[in-house]
């Protein structure tokens, strides 16, 4: 969830300090001495450190002319309970859920913020954000949920009312050293926040 921003503080670092570069990988490749994003959730053990936010946001292809919708319908819309968008207002055809995998930190998110239950059958299931994209933007009447960084010109974001905010966050199974450390710092001062607020929340509102 938090890769976009691990990546534009990783990016600008580079131009804080050229000779350093710092590899971004998915948390399924990392291993227990790596660090990545991730959604603020109560402490626990190893080392963890807040970085910005991130908002959640529903939206269609930039095509679509969705329906105002509260947020019972968009549950409704995103659990399958709702399957056809003339029964919450909008021209007739049917729905088409876009999730995460089932077992993936994204979907989980999602379904938990989102208060959702299990995804339709009918859903179709995207391996990353280019795919959910990619998917929302091609498919009649589909609609998801994506961070709001990862929206481009081939998606319309339903309505900010609907959105949700996470935090994102450092962690690491030890407090980190070096290279690391000094980019945590980095990214936690002020230039460092003015690159989390090009497309993130910062910690601080500038």
């Amino acid at each position: 969830m938090g890769e976009s921003l691990a990546r534009d503080l990783a990016e600008a670092y580079r131009e804080v300090r050229p000779e350093v570069t710092l590899l971004i990988v998915p948390a399924t490749e990392l291993d227990a001495q790596a660090l990545i994003a991730a959604e603020i959730e109560p402490a626990g053990s190893g080392f963890r450190s807040p970085l910005g936010g991130v908002t959640l946001v529903p939206a269609m292809a930039a095509a679509a002319a969705p329906p105002t919708l509260s947020a019972a319908q968009l549950v409704a819309v995103l659990s399958g309970e709702v399957e056809d968008w003339a029964q919450v207002g909008g021209s007739p055809g049917p729905i088409t859920v876009v999730t995460r995998e089932s077992e993936s930190e994204a979907e989980r998110l999602i379904t938990q913020r989102f208060g959702l239950g299990v995804a339709p059958p009918t859903a179709r299931v995207a391996p990353g954000w280019a795919a959910s994209r990619a998917l929302i933007s091609g498919t009649d009447g589909a609609i998801g949920v994506l961070p709001s960084p990862e929206i481009d010109a081939t998606l319309r974001v339903l309505s900010t009312s609907l959105s949700i905010m996470i935090g994102l966050e450092a962690r690491a199974a030890n407090e980190p050293t070096g290279v690391v450390r000094d980019w945590l710092a980095w990214a936690q001062s002020p230039a460092g926040q003015s690159v989390v607020a090009e497309r993130h929340i910062p910690l601080v509102a500038p």
